[in-house]
């Protein structure tokens, strides 16, 4: 990615998306810089949901399917995969970014990635939570 040496990098590919704006798109990716340990969370709580319908089956007398059982197993691996890896930031060393939108529609916007600029110059910057 830009600069940036080829590593080994964990990452979660879109298999179907309904998104008519996608069919003319231009770009070859779309990488998430959101915060970091969302994509293990999301990895647990997938196979933590899986156990629960398990949990209701046998509660219920009932035998679940063996899909369920398959997808707990795979779920797990791909979660323990995701907690253990690095995210994109930590691994090409990325402490800061900034983002600068074009003024208007289709104008060019920039993404700077070990931004000191709000280090600097605090007073032109806004600091927006994250929630």
């Amino acid at each position: 990615v830009g600069p940036f040496p080829e590593t080994r990098q964990t990452f979660w590919e879109v298999a179907v998306a309904r998104m008519p704006v996608l069919r003319r798109a231009v770009f070859e990716a779309i990488i998430g810089l959101g915060p970091p340990e969302v994509s293990a969370i999301d990895a647990w709580d997938s196979v933590h949901q899986v156990i629960h319908n398990i949990s209701s089956y046998l509660e219920n007398g009932r035998h679940a399917p063996d899909s369920l059982y398959d997808f707990v197993e795979d779920g797990a691996d791909v979660a323990m995969e995701t907690s253990s890896n690095p995210n994109l930031l930590d691994n090409f060393g990325v402490g800061t970014f900034s983002i600068c939108l074009g003024a208007g529609p289709g104008t060019d916007g920039y993404l700077v990635w070990n931004d000191r600029s709000a280090f600097d110059y605090p007073d032109i910057f806004t600091r927006i939570p994250v929630f």
